[in-house]
């Protein structure tokens, strides 16, 4: 049971209880003024049928507002929650996706250092190819001089 519907089935339990004896004392104030004239001037709460109908239109008007914000609360508390979870799966895809990024990242920089080293390689085997067709060469060039 929510606060408002407490408060408002204790103003029905007040309104019923007042409503019940107020006959005896509307009898009461009307013999005390008969019996001694200054009792006339204590002010009575008169609650004429209107008044109390409009009160409980009042009543009720206000707890169908009540009902219908505590059912938005619980709408957008229920959103709340929704968007919290989409948020934290979110941060979860992100984290993902850096992981990813940064494992890439890592695999790029060892193969960028592989092509370093294998271009060095590939430079050093041509000139140590360059360097042995030379020396054939000028070993058939001193074979073939040595036959002329």
């Amino acid at each position: 049971m929510s606060w408002a519907e407490d408060v408002l089935q204790k103003l029905d339990r007040r309104d019923r209880i007042e409503q019940q004896d107020s006959t005896y004392y509307r009898a009461f104030t009307q013999l005390l003024s008969r019996t001694v004239p200054e009792a006339a001037a204590i002010p009575y709460p008169v609650y004429d049928e209107a008044k109390v109908t409009q009160i409980a239109a009042d009543r009720d008007a206000h707890a169908a507002r009540v009902k219908e914000l505590e059912a938005t609360t619980a709408k957008l508390t229920e959103r709340v929650s929704q968007l919290r979870l989409e948020i934290k799966e979110k941060n979860n895809q992100i984290e993902v996706v850096n992981n990813e990024h940064l494992a890439l990242q890592m695999q790029l920089s060892v193969t960028e250092q592989k092509l370093e080293q294998l271009t060095q390689e590939h430079d050093a085997l041509i000139k140590r190819w360059m360097a042995k067709a030379e020396s054939d060469a000028n070993m058939m060039n001193a074979a073939l001089g040595k036959q002329q």
